[in-house]
């Protein structure tokens, strides 16, 4: 007995020290890393890595696999996590095991409470599935092939209901699961789980050909809501294995929407099961879910139940195509349905299509067997002509049994009506809200400017409103086809009114006022007017016998009057000179010179410009890119008139330069650094700062004892930081031939130069965090965190700082 048990001990002995399971010291492992340190648990061999046994990822430590890999798992392998696992593909990284028809195969991932995983672009074949516990969890783009179960908690899968087991939360999206031993995505009833499935496909599974759905999910928990929406779930003859399920079997409340799935050739289609759940159905392709092909223990196209008089299972049913099944909805006991509703509290606008679905040789589109009145309005039935009577035989409800609830069924079907929303210019506008007199709910464009709702027949009033637009109200009438209505919206249009008078303060008629490619005349009054859109109109006014006018008119969310003096021809002018220069006395060409009511004037190369004009008073603005606009008013008075203006250069754009020093000891207070004729000293966290405009500024950095520092930075229309790191008895100077690459790096970090002594990095504070002899050129950084480090780079009596980035 004796022998026995201390051979059963160096048994579990060689059992313990098969698996490896990380410190939990805060380090980011990578296969490389697990290769050298797994003592044989994780090997390389040839073209992949081989797992042979478990490999245990502790809470503070992480596991990244970033690159294009195999990864071969040996009979009852598998990864655990309580810490951070990314996968993280270019293209496609693979899970398998080493032997596909052994009955031991490799375990798969077992995520337990409290960790954090993101896998994208990975393929899961042949193992146990994952299972993630109460945590983070996300996978996108990946494959789930042939996974299998197998009970047992030392030998079995780690995934128990499908490829994918959640529980807490989860995100699975643009996946594929295909010919899985059970389902696809499940989570337990029992237990909230607030899931994003999403844009996957799904294929055949359930091979084992149980009653397990290929998406089977629990409540998602008291507030939160699951979403199962965009996916493709299709049968493949196993009879046992439903679509879409989503259950609350024991009181744990939560919603689900189950949106634009289609859903084929399964046992049944979608079903909702329990209390209490908030559920939406809509927009989902449900056809021939009858495979079983026994009308008494499925084929719904949708089924939802609910057992107790007290349950509280409410759906909104809305838009969805259901054909070919055995039954089309059925309600068994006291679910509430919302399948199309007039009423504005509880409006739907139906939408559901029905064909073809009913067993027997007889049709049922609707079975109602429960006792609680539902609404079925707007929907079009599998029968010619809808109308009551027609309708009535597809439908099962009190009609048929008084013990069962009515189903209001009329009106039926409501006709697709399409609005398409452009601007003046033809461009499609998103974000248009639309509402229709009569109809609860408004609609919003997408990117295309489409939106659509059902209508019955019918004349109706809409409004279309958009920021930045003109409110558009209009009528369109609903016919029993597809309707298109198509609208376009203007931008808001506002009132530019002009006002032309003489130098008598008379009112001129007749004028001609050209603008934005109109001509208006003015009124015995002397006014114009035109409506406009935001922006800026140039517009010229002329009449004979006076002098011409140009200028601009601003539009800017607002009406606009402008008041326009013209000079007769006959009316003695005088000069009005002006000088524009600069502070130096410089003249400056090219300034625009603006006279209220007059043309414009532009300065030649010496500054100069002039006008003739009558006596009066003029207000002018003269402006040049470059340069800080001036104003002004001059009065003219039988005599001409001279204006020197100087204008101010505007002040060059500045950014922030900041310097970080540091030496091995640490960041340095009191460093002189000499930039651009400042000087700058550190504070206690070795920082200084100067605002600098763009261009390239050499600088000095002192500091007593240690070596003198030179370099140049360059501002290039951005803040920028300058990292400097001091050294003593080294000449701070390039190193002859280096070449330190790849930067940034990933794990391997070559340097090639030659005469090269040592390598150091430090972290930003100056904290030394690694040294070695330049023997090999290569430093293995694969053990840091990502972020930003100093590499001090020691050859021949100098030394060269860089940074290095660490992916």
């Amino acid at each position: 007995m004796k022998k026995l048990f201390t051979l059963m001990f160096a048994l579990a002995t060689l059992l313990v020290q098969a698996q490896f399971i990380t410190p939990g010291t805060g380090v980011v492992w990578n296969l490389d890393s697990l290769v050298n340190n797994s003592a044989g648990v994780v090997t390389w061999n040839d073209n992949h890595y081989e797992i042979t046994n478990t490999v245990t990822i502790a809470a503070a430590d992480a596991l990244n696999i970033l690159e294009d890999v195999t990864v071969v798992f040996h009979d009852l392998a598998g990864i655990e996590s309580e810490g951070t696992i990314i996968i993280d593909a270019p293209v496609k990284a693979t899970f398998t095991a080493i032997d596909s028809t052994s009955t031991n195969k490799w375990r798969g991932f077992k995520l337990v409470a409290g960790h954090i995983t993101h896998i994208r672009n990975a393929e899961f074949l042949f193992g146990g599935g994952i299972r993630s516990q109460t945590g983070i969890f996300t996978v996108e783009g990946s494959k789930f092939y042939k996974n299998f179960y197998k009970s047992g908690s030392t030998s079995g899968s780690y995934a128990s209901s499908a490829a994918v087991d959640l529980s807490g939360y989860g995100e699975v999206i643009n996946c594929s699961f295909i010919l899985n031993q059970r389902g696809a995505v499940a989570s337990g009833s029992n237990v909230g789980t607030k899931a994003i499935i999403r844009n996957n496909y799904m294929f055949g599974n359930t091979t084992e050909n149980s009653n397990r759905p290929q998406i089977n999910m629990g409540p998602a928990g008291e507030g939160d809501t699951t979403y199962i929406i965009g996916n493709t779930v299709i049968g493949n003859g196993y009879v046992q294995a439903g679509g879409i399920a989503y259950s609350s079997l024991l009181a744990v409340p939560g919603s689900v929407v189950i949106d634009s799935n289609i859903v084929d050739k399964n046992r049944y289609g979608i079903t909702l099961t329990g209390s209490p759940i908030t559920g939406a159905i809509r927009y989902n392709t449900i056809t021939d879910n009858n495979i079983q092909n026994n009308p008494n223990l499925g084929g719904s196209g949708i089924n939802l139940t609910a057992s107790n008089s007290s349950s509280n299972q409410v759906a909104m049913i809305t838009g969805n195509i259901i054909s070919g099944n055995l039954w089309g909805i059925t309600i068994v006991g006291y679910p509430r349905a919302n399948m199309g509703n007039s009423d504005p509290a509880n409006f739907n606008p139906g939408g559901n299509q029905f064909a073809n679905n009913g067993n027997g040789g007889v049709l049922y589109d609707l079975y109602n067997n429960g006792p609680v009145e539902q609404y079925a309005m707007y929907n079009q039935w599998g029968v010619a002509t809808q109308d009551s009577a027609s309708i009535e035989g597809v439908v099962n409800h009190v009609v048929d049994d008084p013990a069962l609830g009515r189903v209001n069924f009329m009106p039926a079907y409501q006709f697709q009506t399409y609005f398409t929303v452009e601007s003046e210019s033809g461009e499609p506008l998103a974000g248009v809200e639309i509402s229709i007199e009569g109809i609860a709910e408004s609609l919003l464009t997408d990117a295309q400017g489409g939106a659509f709702t059902m209508l019955s027949p019918g004349n109706y009033n809409y409004t279309a409103v958009a920021e930045g637009y003109a409110v558009n109200n209009g009528t369109f009438e609903a016919g029993t086809s597809t309707t298109e209505v198509s609208i376009v919206m203007n931008l808001p249009r506002y009132l530019l009114s002009f006002y032309i008078y003489d130098e008598a303060l008379a009112p001129v008629e007749g004028a001609s006022i050209d603008v934005d490619g109109n001509v208006l005349l003015t009124a015995a009054n002397g006014t114009a007017a035109i409506e406009l859109s935001n922006g800026l109109y140039p517009y010229a006014v002329s009449k004979e016998g006076y002098f011409p006018v140009n200028g601009e008119a601003l539009i800017e969310d607002g009406n606009s009057e402008l008041a326009i003096q013209l000079n007769s021809t006959s009316a003695p002018t005088y000069t009005l000179s002006f000088l524009v220069t600069d502070p130096d006395t410089t003249p400056l060409e090219a300034a625009l010179i603006e006279i209220t009511g007059q043309q414009s004037l532009t300065t030649g190369a010496d500054g100069t410009a002039s006008v003739n004009l009558p006596d009066g008073d003029y207000a002018y603005t003269v402006s040049l890119e470059g340069y800080v606009s001036g104003s002004g008013s001059v009065t003219i008075s039988g005599a001409g008139e001279e204006v020197n203006l100087v204008l101010e250069p505007v002040a060059p754009e500045t950014w922030m330069l900041t310097f970080m020093v540091s030496a091995q000891a640490g960041v340095l207070e009191g460093v002189e650094i000499n930039i651009n004729g400042t000087l700058l000293i550190t504070n206690e966290q070795g920082i200084a700062q100067i605002e600098l405009s763009d261009g390239a500024y050499p600088y000095t950095a002192s500091a007593p004892g240690f070596d003198f520092y030179e370099g140049t930075v360059t501002i290039a229309g951005a803040d920028a930081e300058e990292v400097i790191f001091m050294t003593t008895g080294l000449k701070n100077g390039p190193v002859a031939g280096l070449r330190v690459y790849p930067n940034p790096v990933t794990d391997r970090l070559y340097i090639d130069g030659a005469s090269l002594a040592e390598a150091t990095l430090y972290a930003p504070d100056g904290r030394q965090l690694m040294q070695q002899q330049l023997s090999g050129n290569t430093m293995d950084l694969g053990n840091l965190r990502s972020g930003t480090y100093l590499l001090r780079i020691v050859s021949g009596g100098n030394a060269s700082v860089m940074v290095i980035v660490k992916q």
